[in-house]
């Protein structure tokens, strides 16, 4: 996969990442909990950063191609979907995030039942997205291309 790199959001939409994640968070809780996952600040730094991710992306593909708006929409528990973040020309881009760390390798996680790898469309475009202050940058990749595998740690391996 090519290496693409990603500009930073502009300050308005990092502004809106912020105020995104501080009145989404309580709609996740129960989720995080369920993975684990108490820490509301990590939860809400999760959010932050995956909507960032979604920006830099939006703003990398809009200047070639018709894409949809980055989606600011707070939904009920029961709303929740596993739909794509964007839609390029119409078409299902699923954007995921990381924050770079020289600690460990850069990785993602799935929820273990998201139909992007248990019925995967080929149509489905993944952008996966490595935030860091060196500059930020994309993988793309169709999901019937992309390779998946278990967790490491164990206790996140049911989830």
């Amino acid at each position: 996969m090519k290496k693409i790199s990603l500009n930073k959001p502009s300050r308005y939409q990092q502004l809106q990442c912020e105020l995104f994640s501080d009145f989404v968070v309580s709609t996740n809780k129960d989720e995080y909990s369920r993975r684990g996952s108490s820490d509301v600040k990590k939860l809400r730094d999760d959010i932050y950063w995956g909507k960032y991710a979604e920006f830099m992306v939006w703003n990398h593909l809009s200047d070639k191609w018709e894409v949809s708006s980055v989606d600011l929409n707070i939904y009920p528990v029961k709303k929740k979907s596993f739909d794509a973040d964007l839609l390029m020309n119409g078409n299902p881009v699923h954007v995921k995030s990381c924050l770079d760390s020289s600690k460990y390798p850069n990785s993602w996680m799935f929820q273990k039942f998201d139909p992007l790898f248990n019925a995967p469309n080929c149509e489905d475009k993944v952008c996966f997205v490595v935030i860091s202050d060196n500059g930020s940058y994309m993988y793309e990749s169709k999901i019937t291309e992309v390779e998946i595998s278990e967790p490491v740690l164990i206790h996140l391996r049911k989830t």
